[in-house]
């Protein structure tokens, strides 16, 4: 409804752009620009919050098309490994590994320094498991990186009565786990 009522400004912006003088037209392109920026935004944000495309395209696609984002923008390298079974799991589940994926490639992003990244989802008998790996820096103290920056994994993860852990070295990477 927000992108609406910017969408019908936008069209109000577009229809002002004759009747306003040379001299200010400069402003009102601003003022548009921004506008749009907006737009594309709330659309950002509405992706992350309810991933609608995973109903249509499923989490292997999804998961695929923010990793080459993440590789456009940072130039980190990755590979994603899927188990058949995950197609037909709960739009939940798979709505849940997508948010926890995207948090945790934020972090990534943000503190690794990796230049690999890799990500399995696997079925293990009634339990589905989400495993996100890089070769960045890692970390001394593992309870230090649980305490910051997992809050929303940690959400994610005890809404659906599931468990996560970390493993890091110094030097060696990180490790994420979820088992949902």
């Amino acid at each position: 409804n927000i992108n609406q009522i910017l969408a019908a400004i936008h069209l109000q912006m577009r229809q002002l752009n004759n009747l306003v003088p040379k001299s200010r037209k400069e402003e009102l392109v601003e003022a548009e620009e921004l506008l749009v920026n907006s737009m594309e935004e709330i659309r950002a944000i509405s992706k992350r919050l309810f991933p609608v495309g995973i109903e249509i395209f499923g989490l292997q696609h999804l998961l695929a098309e923010q990793l080459e984002k993440m590789k456009e923008t940072s130039g980190k390298k990755s590979t994603i490994t899927i188990s058949k079974e995950i197609a037909s799991l709960d739009l939940d589940i798979q709505t849940i590994f997508f948010k926890i994926c995207i948090e945790q490639f934020k972090n990534i992003c943000m503190h690794s320094n990796a230049k690999n990244v890799d990500i399995r989802v696997e079925k293990i008998n009634e339990k589905v498991k989400l495993i996100i790996a890089d070769d960045g820096k890692g970390a001394e103290n593992q309870q230090l990186k649980l305490k910051t920056g997992f809050s929303k994994i940690q959400y994610f993860t005890e809404a659906y009565n599931g468990s996560y852990s970390v493993k890091t070295i110094p030097d060696k990477g990180f490790t994420l786990e979820v088992i949902l």
